[in-house]
């Protein structure tokens, strides 16, 4: 049994790999040639139980629909495509690749209170971590002052970081929203990272929101 669900779990990625462009609902991949199994078709059960599995370990994502348990218009993430390029869809070893030894806490204060430690703790790529992303967002509001921004990348900074808080706080957070908040973050501490008044700081802040949105 979970060779079967492993090896649909591994169809269905590859299958979505060639048709990402198109966002596909899930079930467009019942009755299509890949889902031939192991010599036997796919059913609708099966692809649908694969979906939530690979959306849980964020290697997929797409329209959250509230009667549903799973996303349609599905893409890849980009966890997901090294999944398919380095593993060639095999989700167990590309999660056991992704065991890693880092984790990195954030103190803020003022520039110089800055503190990044690793310890040995194991950590596994899942995509986007909704509180870890609003834990980097707060982090962010908190440094505003200390990254020596001019006031409109500063403005720019403060309403992402805000709308990543209240997003991850929402019922069913959006997380392709938490993504384009991220990415707006991210842009604008890229003109602090190479200011002498805010630059170790805005780096750190920089690598705790790429790690909560799994990239």
């Amino acid at each position: 049994m979970a060779a079967r669900e492993k090896a649909v779990r591994r169809a269905f990625l590859l299958w979505l790999d060639r048709h990402n462009a198109e966002q596909p609902n899930p079930d467009q991949f019942v009755g299509s040639e890949e889902a031939l199994v192991q010599g036997t078709a796919a059913g609708e059960d099966e692809v649908l139980r694969a979906v939530r599995n690979l959306d849980s370990h964020g290697l997929l994502d797409g329209t959250p629909v509230d009667q549903l348990d799973y996303p349609l218009r599905v893409h890849l993430t980009s966890s997901g495509r090294i999944c398919v390029d380095d593993f060639e869809g095999d989700v167990d070893v590309w999660l056991a690749g992704h065991r890693g030894h880092v984790d990195q806490s954030v103190s803020v204060g003022s520039a110089a209170n800055v503190a990044a430690h690793s310890q040995n703790v194991t950590q596994i790529a899942v995509g986007v971590d909704v509180q870890a992303v609003a834990t980097a967002a707060r982090a962010v509001l908190d440094a505003l002052p200390a990254l020596g921004l001019g006031e409109a990348e500063a403005t720019t900074l403060e309403e992402a970081a805000a709308g990543t808080v209240a997003e991850a706080q929402a019922v069913a957070p959006d997380k392709r929203m938490l993504r384009e908040f991220g990415r707006r973050m991210s842009v604008a501490l890229g003109s602090a990272s190479t200011s002498a008044v805010g630059g170790a700081l805005a780096g750190v802040l920089l690598d705790n929101i790429h790690r909560a949105l799994g990239g």
